[in-house]
């Protein structure tokens, strides 16, 4: 049992946020909590904070809400993330969610892209899934599925997300 805690407690990721209020502050939170599920079903806790980090950490992401993006910027995302290197910082394209479905749904819609994106950044990938939450193009039916349960992580995004904090715990042992 003892094990378990301390597996749990080195899978711990602090997303910071900045410019949240583009997208709806309310909206925001809903989508933190749908994300952190997400997160908890591959034994990642996500801790949300504002603004910037005082300083980098392998363990820290930084994701910004961008309000109106120019449509020649990242055609028909979402969003984007820089997966490869440290201090990947992850772009919420805010308007975009914002119109992307229903109302009703924008919760849903960026609470998945928001966990889309992180996980692009430990998976350290820029590649898709052909279901859940790594899809590469969600319909509006994936959003009506995704509002009645949030969507998971593929097995092999499962893998890839794991060898991320596999590497992470190599990396913090010392050599012998």
């Amino acid at each position: 049992m003892m094990a378990a805690a301390a597996h749990a407690e080195d899978r711990t990721l602090t997303v910071y946020l900045q410019h949240a209020e583009a997208a709806g502050l309310v909206n925001v939170n809903v989508a933190k909590g749908i994300a952190s599920k997400i997160f908890a079903g591959v034994g990642v806790r996500v801790i949300w904070k504002a603004g910037a980090p005082a300083a980098p950490d392998r363990d820290v992401l930084t994701v910004i809400f961008d309000g109106a993006v120019s449509e020649a910027a990242h055609p028909g995302a979402l969003a984007y993330a820089h997966p490869f290197g440290a201090g990947s910082a992850i772009h919420i394209l805010a308007d975009r969610v914002l119109s992307s479905g229903p109302r009703s749904l924008v919760p849903t819609i960026l609470g998945h892209t928001l966990a889309h994106e992180i996980g692009h950044v430990l998976e350290r990938t820029n590649s898709h899934s052909g279901a859940g939450v790594m899809k590469a193009h969600w319909s509006p039916s994936d959003f009506h599925a995704m509002s009645m349960r949030p969507y998971s992580f593929a097995p092999g995004d499962v893998m890839l997300i794991d060898a991320y904090w596999t590497s992470r715990r190599s990396a913090a042992d010392p050599v012998d």
